[in-house]
């Protein structure tokens, strides 16, 4: 026969190859048999190949083939419960047939039934009678000629639902025995899988790719060919085209269960599959390369190889684990016999683990021979827990809590006083926040009581399993540990009320309430209807029933993964006669009478948003059906649960596609309607067990079993139908769907039914539950279900309506019924009026609010006015050294005129401090402009607490805005009154200018040379005395350095510029090369005191024609004499100290203005003459406006519509009693 694939040809040529290590196998056999015997596990990998799938998927028919003889246990449900390491060995023709096991020494077992009773009996004696799984080996080897020199370890099918005593977490317990033996190098993994199933949802290919990532080691088999769906075929995964594994894929087909029972043997089955394979058209071209009898060749073969290969190495490892197994065997003790034994046993081991654990803790007893010097104890990493968590977690704690502390203190006294300055702060102020400070140092130190017992709980438990006392007796080894473990979180509760009653009393110290205890917030749980959510693996048949309960085909098909987007179906039964129709809430109002354009915009849609790929969204797509031939439905379709990642699906699709499912199904009020393929376990449904997450008691979940005609002659699910299994509260119903064949053939969905009908009526294993079994059934049923359960769920519905309904009129009290008389009015506006006034006050600050109504976290109008007084005082206070000097000099100049005088004029003093008030005038107005600018903010935004009624909120903030704008004009002409009132009379009398300058005095600086002035040839150096003691060097540039290190300016060489001061640049420009320019920076203080000082030496700016300010020309300096420079420095000083006193007495003054004029008369205002005026005007201002009546008007209907929905929700009750 003709082999035209190329990789299969290269196998049909290498089996032909002679092999000069035909013993390679039974030598390894040998090996496997040594550590079996000694009882010990093997530390390192044989190579050996590792039977995995599936349960149920025929991993055991396929080892029976390689035998030619019935030997293993068969049953319903999970019976490969313990792994078994099958080694065959090949004897010489004529040979007798025989097995033995290691566990039964040197016993021959020459019947193979007897040899299936000693693996049940061998099974029971580890793992128990009922379902119990241990993944302690049996070792089997079999004799025969028929055979070829294999060794072989069948394991566990995966199964992801619990049966019997199996635990919780079976899937996982099976999944890591299963990857602990294919995770080794050198073993070679045989994945069967059903080829009635997908291959994407393979566990077998799934687990091996997890561990052979590249499909080196790993040899496909596909089982159940014969059993495939009509019209479908594996040609191409068998041709390694879909999932493609380096040593390829092998079919073979088992003989169904109707065959065993009647006793077909295994050689006619074999030559049943040959001719299966030679008769088939699409495998025909291969057959000589596929099933049982060619893969236990190429199986020899590749095994061989395999050895060959690793040789070296297993010899290698073989030498170390004979050294380390003499090693272990000394740590082993002997069983005690009597009590006295066992106490020497028991104090031996409680020294062992007391001695342990005191060197873990890094006791100080301990010899310096026993420290470990390589790492941390625990104790060590303990103290460091402390040393850098906890104190980091305080420290940061603390850090950021006094910032937070402070600033709300800040925020709480500014807030309390408003406009008003105080002294005091409120004492509950600082008992809340310090209450507050106390709680939260709780956090922290509760943490570290958990890390530390934690790592002890970790210590003890790895102490005590690790002492080989301990191991060699694994029942002490519990209960040493449990009693260990209950003992610290005993001593951890102990610490926790102590830390718990430390913080109650300093919080108790602080203040006289109870502490509050720290509460954890239950989130809101999103309200989820009653529904039906349709869950199941990829390819069982989801789409099939939803089309079932519609009568129409209107969902995609295709091979992989169709269904991408969760799609929400809801099913609207119609009055007979009527049309059948979709709509989709994503289209509006559009209606789809061709179920084949509603199957084309869901495909549509799909790619819109999860792309032309393989990519999956959980964003639903939502579609109703109207049709009389429904009955009334709401069914989420999800989907399938895929393993292994095809296309643009990225690598955690399971996960993905899991966490969907989950988001659906956990919500109590839906029900589960659990998709399983007959032709499967049940055992390894997904569906099943995803529903056991959310339903452990099987409540919510309604299984289904579908392709009930595809299951295995012989075999049957009744026992699944009468609910004996798994069973479930609402039970289980098969259908079955159409074939491929039937869909290519277009074989519609009504025969369909029929069909349906006709299989339960007529087969023996259903047709007494057949009126209960079947699509027409299972829906009826899942809408009387669906009924009962919206009944049920009702008072949960009922209780959210209630809610919906009170927040709504919650929402409602926010908005007020137009008036329709005067008096209703009158109430209206008084009402708002009240909220007006107490809004601004709070706002301003007012101290008859409480406290814990007090703002915390941002400043309040009042504080933020008063701020802005602050602000103005300090920039109005700011006297122009240089400016007042010059304007000195040039006043007495100009007074003395022709005269030379030796004093100074009163009129100079008098004139100068004149000018100077006349400079807070600006300030003053402009302080009082910024305070109503901020009040007209903020009486805009109380006002619109009143846009229900646009024309009431404008005629009231206008007329608000008016009087605020007359009260800031009375303010204005108090201010320049109190301006007048300062310039009508200059008085020096006053003691805070008369101590000022007894204090101080008038200082006379002088230059380098003795001097009391500076002339052109000196140096003016710069000393600022006026605050601190310190000297202010210029640092470049370099030429201008003296050699004492200080800084000095040639006056006759240079001209120093000051150009601009708030820039605070300074220059300095030769003269004799005016391109010469040394340019720096210094702060605007240090500018100020340089100009002061140059200033005090006798050298004054003036100001040039421009405005700019430059040094005065020589002959000007040389008019002014040390006489006029005294005199200046005098008459400076006593402006200064004086302008101090008047700005001082004027702007202490205008916040009292601002708060009696302005804000106190804004408040009266509201109080009596605004509420006035809108009485005046009368009911013509309460227009509501259209979007805020609208809303209130959808608000009313919404809260009608909840009414309506409790009264109904009450007659369901008095229906449902």
């Amino acid at each position: 026969m003709s082999v035209s694939h190329p990789v299969i040809a290269v196998r049909v040529m290498s089996l032909s190859e002679d092999s000069a290590i035909r013993l390679a196998i039974p030598l390894v056999n040998k090996i496997q048999d040594f550590f079996a015997r000694s009882g010990q596990a093997i530390a390192f990998d044989l190579p050996q190949i590792v039977v995995v799938g599936s349960q149920s998927v025929g991993k055991s028919s396929v080892l029976e083939g390689f035998v030619g003889r019935e030997f293993l246990p068969r049953g319903s449900g999970i019976v490969t419960r313990r792994p078994l390491v099958l080694q065959l060995v090949k004897t010489k023709e004529g040979g007798d047939e025989f097995g033995m096991f290691t566990h039964t020494e040197e016993k021959e077992f020459y019947d193979f039934s007897e040899i299936r009773r000693e693996i049940e009996a061998e099974t029971a004696r580890e793992a128990g009678e009922g379902k119990f799984i241990s993944s302690v080996p049996i070792n089997l080897k079999i004799y025969s000629p028929h055979v070829v020199d294999l060794t072989l370890v069948d394991l566990p099918g995966l199964t992801r639902v619990p049966v019997g005593d199996q635990p919780e977490n079976i899937e996982e317990i099976v999944r890591n025995m299963i990857m602990s033996f294919i995770e080794k190098e050198n073993c070679l993994i045989l994945a069967v899988t059903p080829a009635n199933t997908d291959l994407a949802t393979s566990d077998a290919i799934m687990l091996a790719q997890k561990v052979d990532p590249k499909g080196k080691r790993t040899i496909g088999v596909l089982s159940k060919l014969d059993l495939m769906d009509q019209g479908t075929d594996a040609q191409e995964i068998l041709e390694n085209k879909v999932l493609y594994l380096e040593r390829g894929y092998i079919g073979v087909v088992n003989r169904s269960q109707k065959d065993i029972q009647n006793d077909k043997d295994l050689s006619s089955a074999l030559e049943s599959e040959r001719e299966f394979f030679e008769s088939h058209p699409v495998y025909q071209h291969f057959a000589a390369v596929q099933g049982t009898d060619y893969l236990r060749k190429f199986l020899n073969m590749e095994l061989t190889e395999h050895i060959r290969i690793k040789m070296p190495e297993l010899q290698e490892r073989i030498g170390l684990e004979a050294l380390w197994l003499e090693a272990e065997l000394k740590q082993f003790h002997k069983k005690p016999e009597d009590l006295t034994e066992f106490t020497k046993l028991a104090t031996a081991v409680k020294n062992n683990v007391e001695g342990e654990f005191q060197k873990q803790m890094g006791d100080v007893s301990s010899r310096l021979d026993t420290v470990e010097l390589e790492k941390r104890c625990v104790g060590s990493l303990i103290r460091g827990l402390f040393e850098t968590t906890f104190r980091r977690d305080i420290e940061l704690s603390s850090a950021i809590d006094d910032i937070q502390i402070r600033y709300k203190i800040l925020m709480a006294k500014e807030n309390t006083n408003g406009v008003r300055d105080s002294m005091f702060t409120s004492a509950k102020v600082l008992e809340t926040i310090v209450e507050e400070q106390v709680s939260r140092l709780s956090l922290p130190i509760e943490n570290i009581v958990n890390t530390v017992v934690d790592q002890l709980e970790g210590t003890i438990s790895s102490l005590i399993r690790s002492l080989p006392l301990m191991g060699q007796f694994p029942a002490m080894q519990r209960f040493a540990c449990a009693k260990s473990i209950e003992e610290l979180q005993r001593n951890k509760g102990k610490a926790l009320d102590f830390i718990d009653l430390r913080i109650l009393i300093e919080k108790g110290y602080v203040g006289t309430k109870q502490p509050k205890r720290r509460t954890r917030s239950c989130g809101k749980r999103a309200f989820d209807l009653p529904q039906i959510v349709v869950v199941g693996s990829q390819s069982v048949g989801k789409s099939s029933v939803l089309e079932g309960f519609v009568g129409r085909e209107f969902l995609p098909r295709g091979s992989g993964i169709v269904t991408r987007r969760p799609l929400v179906l809801q099913l609207v039964k119609t009055k007979e006669g009527g049309d059948e129709l979709g709509m989709f809430t994503h289209t509006g109002e559009q209606e789809f009478y061709d179920f084949s354009e509603i199957c084309r915009e869901i495909e549509a849609e799909t790619a819109r948003l999860a792309g032309q790929g393989k990519f999956i969204s959980d964003v639903p797509i939502n579609l109703k059906i109207y049709s009389p031939n429904v009955v009334d439905l709401t069914l989420v379709d999800l989907p399938g649960l895929t393993r292994v990642p095809v296309g643009d699906q990225p690598a955690n699709v399971e996960e993905i596609v899991t966490k969907m499912i989950l988001s659906f199904i956990e919500k109590e009020n839906c029900l589960i309607l659990a998709v399983t393929p007959a032709n499967t376990d049940l055992a390894t449904s997904d569906a099943i067990k995803l529903a056991q997450k959310m339903d452990p008691k099987g409540e919510r979940t309604i299984g289904v079993l579908s392709k009930l005609d595809l299951m295995d002659q012989g075999t049957d699910a009744r026992d699944i139908l009468e609910n004996n299994v798994l069973p479930l509260k609402r039970g289980y119903i098969g259908i079955v769907n159409r074939s491929q064949k039937d869909i290519v053939d277009g074989k519609n969905l009504f025969s369909a039914f029929e069909a349906e009908k006709d299989f339960f009526i007529g087969h023996p294993a259903y047709q007494h539950m057949a009126e209960v079994q079947g699509t027409e059934y299972l829906r009826r049923y899942l809408n009387k279900e669906l009924t009962e359960h919206i009944k049920l769920k009702m008072p949960e519905v009922q209780e959210h309506i209630k809610k919906t309904a009170v927040l709504l009129e919650e929402e409602l009290k926010q908005y007020h019924e137009k008036p329709e008389d005067m008096r209703g009015f009158t109430r209206l506006a008084t009402h708002m009026m009240n909220y007006v006034i107490n809004e601004f006050q709070k706002r301003m600050g007012d101290v008859s609010s409480r406290l814990d109504s007090v703002q915390l976290n941002e400043r309040c109008m009042g504080s933020i006015i008063r701020n802005l007084f602050d602000d103005h005082i300090e920039s109005s206070s700011t006297i122009d050294d240089v400016e007042m000097r010059y304007t000195i000099l040039m006043a007495r100049e100009n007074t003395n005129g022709l005269r030379a005088g030796f004093f100074t004029s009163a009129k100079v003093f008098e004139t100068i401090v004149e000018d100077q008030v006349d400079r807070l005038s600006k300030p003053a107005h402009e302080a009082v402009d910024n305070v109503v600018e901020e009040l007209e903010g903020t009486i805009r935004s109380l006002f619109r607490s009143m846009s229900q009624f646009p024309i009431l909120e404008r005629f009231a903030c206008t007329k608000s805005i008016e009087k605020l704008e007359e009260n800031a004009n009375k303010a204005h002409g108090h201010i320049n009154t109190l301006l007048r009132v300062e310039k009508a009379y200059v008085g020096t009398k006053h003691r805070t200018i008369q101590d000022d300058i007894d204090k101080d005095g008038i200082v006379m600086w002088q230059n380098e040379d003795g001097t009391g002035r500076a002339s052109y040839g000196n140096y003016a150096y710069q000393k600022i005395r006026l605050e601190k003691e310190r000297l202010v060097l210029f640092n470049y540039p370099r030429d201008l350095e003296n050699s004492d290190g200080h800084v000095a300016i040639d006056l006759r060489e240079c001209c120093v510029r000051i150009h601009n001061k708030h820039n605070k640049k300074v220059e300095v420009v030769w003269r004799r090369s005016k391109s010469n320019v040394a340019s720096f920076d210094l702060s605007q203080e240090d500018v100020k005191n340089l100009i002061s000082n140059f200033c005090r030496v006798g050298f004054y700016p003036k100001i040039s024609e421009t405005g700019k300010r430059v040094r005065p020309e020589k002959e000007d300096l040389e008019r002014a004499d040390d006489v006029e420079v005294r005199q200046v420095e005098m008459v400076y000083d006593m402006i200064r100290e004086y302008m101090d006193v008047v700005i001082r007495s004027i702007w202490s003054y205008i916040p009292k203005i601002v708060i009696a004029l302005v804000i106190d008369e804004q408040v009266d205002y509201f109080k009596t003459d605004l509420l006035s005026d809108l009485v005046l005007e009368g009911i013509v201002l309460m227009h509501e406006a259209p979007t805020v009546a609208k809303d209130r008007k959808t608000k009313q209907k919404k809260l009608l519509l909840c009414k309506k929905i409790l009264e109904v929700c009450r007659q369901l009750e008095h229906l449902s009693v």
